[in-house]
């Protein structure tokens, strides 16, 4: 493995993705608790939804034939056998001539084939007087109407969202087996970098990367275990990799590249890796190193935020989705450039911009710069032979999505 030998990005998806253990594992979650968990089978409906029929309409109860030809002036008067709110359990049933006043939500009573809306009618103390006709089945939803019983609500690899959470709850499942979520180091490498609680010191960094591929983690729907800041010492970063074997997956940051303080590819040999690159011929985040302790997939991000996110995003992301049996693509869209830019020749660059008046603006301020990210809607990618791109020129934008 050569130190910085450039591999290209699609080059770099691919190495990661065939280094992905396989999944194992399952667990048991409640509904209530699987809003962002990844199911590991398909989930079918054990019942019909609504399981019996059930008024869309507050109203009557009746049936269709009795009120054929009915209006304001031919009403048809029906007797008022009682009423059914939801959550009675009905016992009685419609005949020729009557009718039962039922809320919305109320289980029909047998013989009736449709509900009147009760703004169609007069009502008496034991009577009504219906000034419309209805159809059969109108204002009742049928049994299986919403949801068929063995209908498959949610695919394996689905990841749970609140509305599903609401259609698995609704349709009688309590629990679901997921794919555990993967358990992801973060390290901070750097002397100079300190924890965001100290006050500023000289020559000092607050720590931006930790926290900030923690919270990204935890927004896929791993669970970040932030094991703090390593100085740049080769000994200490490899112990540092080594404690992390237990993980599912290991993230550094900084110390990736050819500087004299620049250990981490070394440190990640000394901890038994194998390292199977280290350069992509992308702009920012050339020096990305990518490697496995044993089965363990382990990134080496660049130091800078901007450049630490973008590699994530392209990069790590996929490798944790993966890791969840999870597919979820990152969306993307075509816009205009709204000012010329100088390409780097060679090299594919994503280049942060604001979507603005339908145009991509670039909002570049350098690698270390944090209002860079602030600023972007995504990264547009220049992937080209020329040296300038005009104003105008449509570009293809990887939109961010959090």
């Amino acid at each position: 493995m050569d130190y910085l030998s450039l591999i290209d990005m699609d080059t770099a998806l691919s190495l990661v993705r065939h280094h992905i253990p396989p999944l194992t594992g399952r667990e048991r979650v409640s509904v209530g608790a699987a809003c962002g968990r990844v199911v590991c089978a398909d989930v079918a409906a054990p019942y019909d939804v609504p399981s019996y029929p059930k008024a869309q309409m507050d109203g009557y109860a009746v049936s269709s034939t009795d009120l054929y030809g009915a209006s304001d002036a031919t009403p048809v008067r029906l007797s008022l056998c009682g009423a059914a709110h939801a959550g009675d359990e009905v016992r009685r049933s419609v005949t020729s001539g009557t009718c039962v006043y039922v809320a919305t939500g109320a289980a029909v009573p047998d013989g009736a084939d449709a509900v009147l809306m009760r703004e169609d009618a007069g009502e008496g103390d034991d009577t009504i007087t219906a000034r419309a006709p209805v159809l059969p089945g109108q204002h009742i939803m049928r049994p299986g109407y919403d949801i068929g019983a063995g209908t498959v609500l949610v695919r394996r690899g689905t990841r749970v969202t609140p509305r599903l959470v609401a259609l698995l709850a609704g349709a009688g499942v309590s629990e679901v087996s997921c794919f555990p979520r993967p358990r992801v180091a973060v390290f901070s490498t750097g002397t100079e970098v300190i924890d965001p609680s100290c006050p500023p010191a000289y020559g000092r960094t607050h720590d931006a990367n930790g926290p900030q591929l923690c919270a990204a983690l935890a927004a896929l729907g791993a669970v970040p275990v932030p094991r703090g800041i390593v100085p740049d010492d080769r000994a200490s970063l490899a112990a540092a990799v080594a404690s992390a074997a237990g993980h599912d997956a290991v993230i550094l940051s900084a110390g990736v590249s050819k500087g004299h303080r620049d250990h981490v590819l070394g440190a990640l040999s000394d901890a038994g890796c194998e390292v199977h690159f280290h350069g992509i011929a992308v702009k920012p985040g050339k020096p990305t190193v990518f490697a496995t302790l044993s089965s363990v997939p382990v990134f080496g991000l660049p130091g800078h935020p901007v450049s630490c996110y973008t590699l994530f995003t392209l990069l790590v992301r996929p490798a944790i989705l993966a890791l969840s049996a999870m597919e979820n693509p990152l969306r993307t869209a075509c816009y205009p450039l709204a000012k010329r830019l100088s390409v780097p020749v060679g090299r594919r660059q994503y280049l942060p911009v604001r979507i603005a008046d339908g145009k991509a603006v670039p909002v570049f301020r350098g690698s270390g710069a944090l209002s860079s990210l602030m600023d972007a809607d995504g990264f547009a990618v220049l992937d080209v032979l020329d040296e300038y791109l005009d104003e105008g020129d449509v570009v293809k934008v990887v939109l961010l999505d959090e």
